[in-house]
């Protein structure tokens, strides 16, 4: 049996913690289930944890997967609060 890259697991946790979003959310605001917005969260969060891992593993490894989950969990997010982290250490200036 072959072993999954360890990209892709950060990825599949991340997909994971986006759906534990999702679901949360619509069990806690009792709106109507959607399928589309449920997969449109996981794909978001995916990408949006692994690049969140990415950024953490360069600080400590040891934090992978559970940067995954929150990179996740946070969905787009993350990206924002990435962007304004790096932002700030090259000088880069947000249009408002």
């Amino acid at each position: 049996m072959s072993k999954i890259p360890v990209d892709v697991f950060y990825a599949l946790i991340a997909a994971a913690g986006g759906a534990a979003k999702h679901l949360n959310e619509y069990l806690h605001q009792q709106e109507e289930f959607a399928w589309p917005k449920l997969l449109a969260n996981i794909i978001v969060s995916g990408f949006s944890g692994y690049v969140f891992t990415s950024v953490v593993i360069g600080f400590n490894p040891e934090w992978a997967i559970p940067a995954a989950g929150i990179g996740g969990y946070m969905g787009g997010n993350a990206m924002d609060y990435l962007f304004t982290i790096l932002s700030k250490r090259v000088s880069i200036k947000q249009d408002e």
